[in-house]
């Protein structure tokens, strides 16, 4: 009972210390005392861009400390915030999983993705990647495969096998960033200058995994287009 009471007094009181600091400025001027807020108050006056970068930068980084120190705080004194995380820890997620995305399926899209992060392209030149998705399409037994769209992309169509004339279209992008990877994992980027860091390579995966699932259940009306676009990091891949 007592944590729990505690909780209005860490919150009251890091809202208190934060309208200290927010206000000094206020009561310096006023009463004219030399401090932080007042020298803030001058920096403007005499337009001291250096004072006022490094005042706004110390009160930033003083209400970011305030908001940690508060959240810590919540974390000691919550039993409900240790339940969720020890909940979440032992929450076993392949349970609540499409049984076909386990097992060989699971390992073969996590390969594709770390082989794919390993090897990355960049902008709209994507060839290596984009061979891949549609050598595995046709393996997948995708009915239509239509390569170099708009230059590097890939259109996979599967048709159902129910009655039906809808067309649903799923999309993922395939290009990397042109950053330099400074990760220590198993499955680095071996390109200078690229990586995939924006998770495109976990989006081609995951296509590929619905592909895979699609073509060989077929349990649908219409049919479905399957969208690998490059160049969707600037490079206006979608036109």
């Amino acid at each position: 009972a007592l944590k729990n009471t505690l909780l209005p007094v860490i919150t009251i009181t890091g809202l208190q210390i934060g309208g200290i600091i927010a206000f000094s400025i206020v009561t310096e001027t006023v009463f004219q005392w030399p401090g932080m807020g007042l020298l803030f108050i001058q920096a403007v006056q005499f337009a001291d861009i250096p004072v006022m970068a490094a005042y706004l930068c110390l009160i930033s980084l003083i209400f970011v400390v305030i908001n940690l120190i508060v959240d810590l705080l919540y974390l000691a004194v919550d039993p409900r915030l240790k339940s969720d995380a020890e909940k979440m820890n032992s929450v076993n997620l392949d349970k609540y999983s499409d049984p076909f995305f386990l097992g060989e399926t699971k390992e073969e899209l996590r390969r594709i993705r770390q082989d794919f992060h390993v090897h990355p392209e960049i902008g709209l030149v994507t060839p290596r990647t984009s061979r891949i998705i549609a050598d595995l399409l046709k393996d997948y037994g995708v009915d239509e495969v239509h390569e170099g769209v708009g230059g590097d992309g890939v259109v996979g169509v599967i048709y159902g096998k129910l009655p039906g004339e809808a067309s649903v279209g799923l999309r993922a992008d395939i290009d990397a960033l042109p950053l330099k990877e400074l990760s220590n994992h198993d499955h680095v980027s071996q390109v200078e200058g690229a990586m995939h860091a924006c998770g495109h390579d976990g989006h081609a995966a995951a296509l590929l995994g619905a592909a895979k699932k699609l073509a060989s259940e077929r349990n649908f009306g219409g049919k479905v287009v399957l969208v690998f676009q490059p160049g969707e990091e600037g490079w206006s891949g979608a036109k």
